[in-house]
């Protein structure tokens, strides 16, 4: 078997409904977590008579919807022997005479969707040491029985409601303490931000425009396909103390998209700390709209809306200006995407 095919960077429960579908020997499961829809649709592939499941039983694990007393009532409605294994975090299936899976994934709804990596393997050498040192494990091993269940379910009734509130403090603790981080992160960059505008008061220079236009000029209809367009930059002019470029009728207003942009920028970072959070998710697009809409038409005057994108391209015929570079172009200057990074980790 090709080595990349054994590993699943992904839900593995396709494959082990597969493989399990053709076992008529003995199975062994060991899940911490399992839960009654995910755990019941793999484990009914199995048409075999000895199959043993091994998990945790803390109450903690079910009362948190970590695990279902539900799935272990139907794990023993289907005839299998269940059984505890205090401490048990591996999750394995074993066929003795079959395969072996090894991972992260439990028998659990969440498993299906979380990322999730293991290794398949069907080298018989390898499984017979697995099923070696798992016998040490499986010495251990505690029966649960349907009484045992049934008697923590009672136990669990009576306590859910304050469980639920103290969850629920608990989320609301972490999520204060993840907005504190990321105020302080925030500020952290804007003092960067500050320096680098103190720095660069000045953004409106001939020599600055063509590094925009360097930047972000790329030429479409290139017979090898699109390429950059840097000669583009010796095609600037300046009008009313602004520095522009002519696309055919079109006027791209480089000084105009620059300042507004820091406009934006200054706005930004002088705002309130709740403001500074609330408003992190539009800046991007405000930015690009700032370059959107510096464009002008034959009469030199600006456009009332935005200039179209095609894709991250304002596009001029078979030229064009890609907002993507401009803005790249900007924080070399004002190093203000370290800002939107943090932005795209912000919930």
């Amino acid at each position: 078997m090709n080595l990349r095919e054994s590993f699943y960077f992904r839900s593995i429960d396709r494959k082990w409904k597969k493989e399990i579908s053709g076992v008529k020997g003995k199975l062994i499961v060991l899940s911490p977590y399992i839960t009654s829809k995910t755990a019941e649709l793999v484990l009914d592939k199995y048409s075999g008579e000895e199959c043993d499941v091994y998990t945790t039983f803390k109450s903690e694990s079910f009362i948190s919807g970590a695990s279902s007393l539900d799935a272990l009532k139907s794990i023993i409605k289907m005839g299998l022997s269940l059984w505890e294994i205090q401490g048990l975090h591996a999750k394995m299936i074993i066929s003795p005479d079959g395969f072996a899976t090894i991972g992260s994934q439990n028998l659990t709804f969440k498993g299906t969707k979380n990322l999730e990596a293991s290794i398949y393997i069907k080298d018989r050498e390898q499984i017979n040491h697995i099923l070696n040192n798992l016998s040490k494990w499986l010495s251990l091993r505690r029966e649960i029985t349907l009484q045992m269940i049934l008697d923590l379910e009672e136990a669990l009734t009576e306590i859910r409601d304050d469980y639920l509130d103290i969850i629920q403090k608990l989320d609301t603790f972490e999520h204060l303490i993840r907005e504190k981080e990321d105020l302080r992160r925030i500020k952290n960059e804007i003092l960067a931000i500050k320096k680098a505008i103190n720095e660069h008061k000045e953004m409106n220079s001939l020599d600055i425009a063509k590094d925009f236009i360097r930047s972000s000029a790329w030429w479409l209809k290139h017979p090898t396909g699109p390429v950059r367009a840097p000669s583009h930059q010796y095609n600037i002019y300046s009008t009313d103390n602004e520095f522009r470029i002519d696309f055919g009728a079109n006027t791209f207003l480089i000084t105009r998209a620059i300042d507004r942009c820091i406009r934006t920028i200054h706005d930004y970072i002088n705002k309130s700390d709740s403001e500074l959070l609330s408003e992190l998710k539009n800046l991007e697009t405000k930015l690009y709209m700032n370059v959107q809409g510096a464009v002008a038409g034959y009469d030199g005057k600006e456009y009332s809306g935005f200039y179209p994108l095609e894709g991250n391209d304002l596009t001029f015929g078979t030229q064009s200006i890609d907002v993507k570079d401009f803005l790249q172009c900007l924080y070399r200057y004002v190093p203000f995407h370290k800002i939107l990074a943090l932005g795209s980790t912000i919930n």
